[in-house]
């Protein structure tokens, strides 16, 4: 079920769902089919995290190590490691980074500006484990997220039409026609939506995943401690609103009080009326 989530998906969907889901998003590498990558560089070194959807693999190498397999792979090229690791950062995920990947060596030779770069990323492959905490749990949290920011939007533009509706009703007008708008309405919207195949937030709940946030992408595997002693159960909470039905009882209150103004200014104006037909 999970892996059809992601096939069903469309890959630039996949990407920008990420990057609101992480701070160092999940991104394509372009030239390579079905490959995501997360590239961290600094303190003269880098870390690499790459994935095909099924498995995880990734490389951690300090200014040490970088350096040395710079002169390895490049002897001819008079740069320091300070310099040739923007230029290799520059290169990972590009189409013309010449990637080829075998096994467990993902292969470089770029050529960017005019100056040759090779480059091997030695990887090992991570538990299959992995990918749950590192990117599918991420991946559907970003969804929860974007659902519960969809009907939040949608609250917010219903409030905005009932508004407009009161300021037509009050006699005001447009001064250009081309600006007018018609009621967005949820349920036009949301055919609109099916009808383009744009309903990924269907997929997850808004609180699937929400008790335990995903982790930063790139860090190492949390170390397992011995659990210790269980702690005495807490004092029962009385059970708490959950945010699908704060915010139902948020507009609930929001259409009341739209509604009440609205008889008020029928109210005036009527008044007025009245007063100037006296």
């Amino acid at each position: 079920m999970i892996l059809t989530i992601f096939f069903t998906l469309s890959y630039k969907t996949l990407i920008s769902v990420m990057a609101e889901s992480n701070s160092t998003p999940w991104r394509a590498w372009e030239g390579l089919d079905e490959v995501l990558y997360q590239f961290s560089a600094g303190d003269g070194g880098y870390i690499l995290l790459l994935t095909d959807l099924c498995q995880l693999w990734t490389e951690t190498v300090d200014a040490d190590t970088f350096v040395e397999r710079l002169r390895e792979l490049n002897p001819a090229l008079e740069a320091t490691g300070e310099q040739a690791l923007p230029r290799l950062a520059a290169a990972v995920g590009a189409a013309d980074s010449g990637a080829a990947w075998d096994g467990p060596t993902l292969r470089l030779d770029s050529r960017r500006d005019g100056v040759p770069l090779r480059w091997q990323f030695r990887l090992r492959p991570l538990p299959t484990a992995e990918l749950a905490g590192r990117l599918l749990r991420p991946l559907l949290t970003a969804l929860g997220q974007m659902q519960a920011r969809e009907r939040r939007l949608l609250a917010e533009v219903a409030a905005r039409d009932r508004e407009l509706q009161d300021y037509r009703e009050s006699g005001a007008r447009l001064t250009l026609a081309t600006l007018r708008t018609r009621p967005l309405g949820e349920d036009r919207f949301e055919t609109e939506m099916a009808d383009q195949g744009l309903v990924p937030a269907r997929l997850v709940d808004a609180g699937a995943w929400r008790a335990a946030p995903p982790a930063s992408p790139l860090n190492a595997s949390p170390v397992k401690v011995a659990p210790a002693s269980p702690a005495p159960p807490p004092p029962a909470q009385p059970p708490k609103e959950d945010e699908q039905e704060a915010a139902e009882r948020r507009r609930r209150e929001l259409k009341q009080r739209l509604e009440d103004e609205a008889r008020r200014s029928e109210l005036e104006r009527k008044s007025k009326k009245k007063k100037l037909n006296l």
